[in-house]
């Protein structure tokens, strides 16, 4: 209660209620968002291909996902536990934002929030420059990367920047990116690349693929609008 951040306390006192319902939905739609690290994939596995044979890559590339999102499933259930067990109900979209500013703890915390995405920006913004610059014609494209790319990123960089600043709560957002761009990488993209070269069952599975997909992106997105008031 000490360290709980205006009505935190109370909300947290009242307890949380844990269940499987269609709010689960945001949750699925958050974690659609969290577990999404595909635009790293090309780099890691050049990085992994320097003087090795195309075996021992596959074979790096399956231990390194495995073993990282294998801490990130601890992590966020951890974090994810700890939040719903101190502040039930009250908990907000950013946990730390529960916490009294005359926490300490809760002060490092913030602070370790900061750099940590301060220092993993870069990885995310190299892999949406590379894309966006893949979506203009092969002129532009060619200008932008030999002598553009500094001023072209600056301008992407300080947008993003005056975006952060205005959004006031993080959880809609992501919860949007999460329940539609997620369910498009996860599911509806697979099924897109595996079409051409599958058969008659296997194209089945890949069109229930997709249509699972459109169905829980859709139900996310609807259930975080409605969390917001934003659904009528």
């Amino acid at each position: 209660g000490a360290f709980a951040a205006g009505d935190a306390a109370a909300a947290a006192a009242s307890g949380g209620r844990c269940g499987v319902s269609t709010r689960s939905l945001v949750l699925t739609a958050n974690l659609g968002l969290a577990y999404v690290a595909h635009y790293n994939a090309p780099p890691l596995t050049r990085s992994l291909a320097k003087g090795g044979p195309t075996d021992d890559v596959r074979k790096k590339f399956r231990v390194v996902t495995l073993l990282s999102f294998t801490v990130l499933v601890a992590l966020y259930a951890g974090v994810m536990a700890a939040g719903m067990a101190t502040f039930g109900d009250g908990a907000l979209p950013n946990v730390l934002l529960n916490y009294a500013d005359g926490d300490a703890l809760a002060y490092v915390a913030r602070l370790a929030t900061g750099a940590s995405i301060i220092f993993g920006f870069p990885l995310v913004f190299c892999g949406f420059f590379d894309s966006a610059l893949r979506l203009l014609p092969a002129g532009t494209r060619k200008t932008v990367a030999t002598s553009g790319k500094p001023a072209a990123s600056l301008a992407a960089i300080l947008a993003t920047a005056v975006i952060a600043l205005a959004a006031g709560d993080i959880g809609l957002p992501a919860g949007l990116a999460g329940s539609t761009l997620g369910a498009f990488v996860v599911y509806v993209l697979p099924a897109a690349i595996r079409w051409r070269g599958a058969g008659t069952v296997g194209r089945a599975g890949c069109v229930s693929l997709a249509l699972l997909g459109v169905v829980l992106g859709s139900m996310g997105a609807q259930q975080t609008l409605e969390s917001y008031g934003l659904w009528w």
